[in-house]
C-alpha cells in the first residue's frame, strides 16, 4: 500500500527543491531590479518636469571669472 521513498527519493526531492528555490530567487531578483529601474526612470521624468533645463542655470565658467567680469563692468560706468 505505502512505499518508502528511501534515501534516493529524499536526495532527488531536495535537489528539486533547491532548483525551484534558485528559479524563484532569480525571478524575485529580476522583478526587484525592474521595480528599482522603473522608480529611477519615474524620478528622472518628474525632475525634468519640475526643473526644466532652461530654469536651472549651470555655470559654464568658474564663479570667480564671472564675478571678476561683473565687477569690471560695474566699475567702468562710474567716473
Amino acid at each position: 500500500m505505502f512505499k518508502c521513498a528511501g534515501v534516493a527519493g529524499l536526495l532527488n526531492a531536495s535537489s528539486q527543491d533547491f532548483k525551484y528555490a534558485l528559479i524563484g530567487g532569480g525571478i524575485g531578483l529580476f522583478l526587484s531590479l525592474l521595480f528599482i529601474l522603473s522608480k529611477i526612470c519615474m524620478i528622472r521624468k518628474q525632475a525634468e518636469i519640475n526643473f526644466p533645463e532652461s530654469s536651472v542655470r549651470r555655470p559654464s565658467e568658474p564663479q570667480s571669472v564671472i564675478l571678476n567680469q561683473l565687477s569690471q563692468s560695474a566699475g567702468s560706468g562710474i567716473q
